[in-house]
């Protein structure tokens, strides 16, 4: 049975008239933006878990006039296919009756209200883990890499003149006609308003309608603000020692790297600098062991390989301060993210054009409340549940139609 966690009468006694004027406390509220330039994917009745749709590529002009009398050769149809697979996600919070029945605020109504913004955030995050895969990154002045990112690495003009050229050339319609989506956190907002060339909302014509949260116009782009965007956080390298016993690892050596996922969100945030061990003298028989980084905001994934750009994930769900040994290697899986330099925070910038990404719906979302009556699992009715589940997954339509910039930020 699933560890329901459940919230007793005990565990949320703080709710029990201890806020100033008999008042929740307010959550941080999120800005989710990324459905704005998302184009809704219908999927056929019947056909599964899969989403496919097929591009049929332009046709490659004729070079050379015809011949008088003479068929030329006739043109080859490209034609490129894209799917996605819908995910199932489901999330459920418990109640004691007690609970329900002693607290002043009503608990059951609250939850629900906390699952919905749950269910939303959740969304905005899978949305943002698909479109960390875009293939066109830019970075600012001559940078090549996130690693060569600086401090004082910020967003400019000339690093979004750079993005909407490539969008253009690629021949990315604009997502209103006129203008591309772009979408930024709250610091890199700062670091582009105060550009002479950028339009505030404010000042638009009244007949242009506002994206949610847009801010302005920049260099082509329609700006809005998000404060969910995934940043990356160089940190330094982790505490790593080699034993020649107790594991399969040849002698070499090998490079350790750990990634941070925020607790809350779920992003992988934090990212630490390369940590060399040498194994030597093991016969084959040696071992890794990683110590993770202390900071409890985060359960850390280790990424071991025998090259800094081979590292793949080993373990998973570390907590904070924890020791990991390993013991082997993964041949394949997932690779670790390029870190940042230690001590330096990446923002993620994204400029959007029509038809880039699409996200389908399986089935719309599904809200869940267990009645208060007794059950054969709970025959004196003594917990209720409430919850949501959804199936839906983001698709990248167009890679040619959407560019990232990473930077980093004065504010």
């Amino acid at each position: 049975m699933a560890n329901e966690n459940l919230n007793t009468a005990t565990t949320l006694s703080y709710d029990i008239r201890e806020f100033l004027a008999k008042d929740l406390l307010r959550l941080a509220q999120r800005n989710l933006r990324f459905e704005n330039f998302a184009d809704k994917l219908e999927f056929e009745k019947g056909s599964g878990k899969v989403w496919r749709a097929v591009r049929y590529e332009r046709l490659a002009l004729p070079t050379t006039p015809l011949t008088e009398g003479t068929t030329p050769d006739g043109s080859s149809m490209s034609i490129s296919q894209v799917t996605g697979v819908a995910e199932q996600w489901g999330q459920y919070v418990t109640l004691t009756d007690v609970a329900e029945l002693t607290l002043y605020h009503p608990v059951l109504r609250v939850s629900q209200e906390r699952l919905a913004m749950a269910y939303s955030e959740t969304r905005d995050r899978e949305i943002q883990r698909v479109l960390q895969a875009v293939a066109n990154v830019f970075y600012p002045g001559s940078i090549t890499a996130r690693s060569g990112i600086g401090a004082s690495d910020i967003l400019s003009t000339n690093t979004i003149k750079k993005a909407v050229a490539f969008l253009r050339n690629k021949g990315a319609e604009p997502i209103d006609g006129e203008y591309y989506g772009g979408v930024v956190d709250p610091s890199v907002e700062m670091d582009i308003v105060g550009d002479s060339t950028f339009l505030p909302a404010a000042q638009y014509s009244n007949i242009k309608a506002l994206f949610a949260g847009e801010i302005g116009m920049w260099m082509g782009v329609r700006w809005v603000r998000s404060n969910f965007v995934q940043k990356y956080i160089g940190i330094a390298a982790i505490t790593a020692t080699g034993a020649t016993s107790g594991g399969n690892l040849a002698d070499g050596t090998y490079y350790v790297s750990v990634v941070g996922r925020n607790i809350l969100t779920g992003f992988e945030e934090t990212i630490s600098q390369d940590k060399s061990v040498t194994i030597s003298g093991g016969n084959g028989a040696g071992k890794i062991t990683a110590t993770m980084p202390s900071d409890t905001n985060y359960i850390y994934d280790v990424y071991v390989g025998t090259s800094s750009a081979a590292k793949r994930l080993v373990s998973s769900a570390n907590a904070a301060g924890s020791n990991v040994v390993i013991t082997s290697l993964n041949a394949s899986g997932d690779l670790a993210p390029v870190a940042p330099a230690s001590g330096v925070t990446v923002h993620n910038t994204f400029i959007i054009g029509k038809g880039a990404y699409g996200i389908t719906d399986l089935s719309a979302v599904e809200r869940y409340i267990t009645p208060a009556q007794a059950t054969d699992s709970d025959p004196l009715a003594q917990r209720r549940k409430t919850g949501w589940k959804a199936f839906f997954k983001t698709i990248i339509l167009n890679q040619d139609f959407i560019a990232k910039i990473e930077s980093a930020s004065a504010y």
